[in-house]
């Protein structure tokens, strides 16, 4: 081995030595700007994973107080009626909102149909059913 340096001329040497100490730097330094570019498309996700959830938790509030207000009139408190409409009113709003969140966000988030199969099928319900309880 020593006669293979003793061989070779300086300036090979001085390249062997520069290549041995710059690839790993340059593959770490690959590595952290890839990890960066992940850090940064998942916090995206992040933000918008915030804005919809927002949304459900609107329509759960919404959902919490029409509860609250139908099992207070069906326990006779029928000076509610107004108040039920318009609860129901709040909800069909918080309904829609959800719908153009997951229109605009749905996809990017990877919402499966099968996750919103339940939400769908009980809009549905709603919708057909027309709120006819009053």
């Amino acid at each position: 081995m020593p006669n293979l340096l003793k061989r070779l001329p300086t300036q090979g040497i001085l390249v062997g030595l520069f290549l041995l100490f710059t690839l790993p730097f340059g593959v770490v330094l690959n590595r952290l700007v890839a990890e960066i570019g992940t850090s940064i498309e998942f916090a995206a996700k992040e933000q918008k994973g915030v804005e919809y959830n927002q949304g459900l938790r609107q329509l759960l509030a919404e959902l919490i107080k029409q509860q609250q207000l139908s099992q207070e009139y069906l326990t006779g408190q029928t000076e509610l009626a107004a108040s039920l409409r318009n609860q129901t009113l709040e909800v069909e709003q918080a309904i829609q909102s959800v719908d153009a969140i997951d229109a605009r966000l749905g996809q990017a988030l990877n919402v499966s149909d099968h996750n919103l199969a339940s939400y769908r099928s009980r809009k549905n319900d709603r919708q057909s059913t027309g709120e006819e309880s009053l």
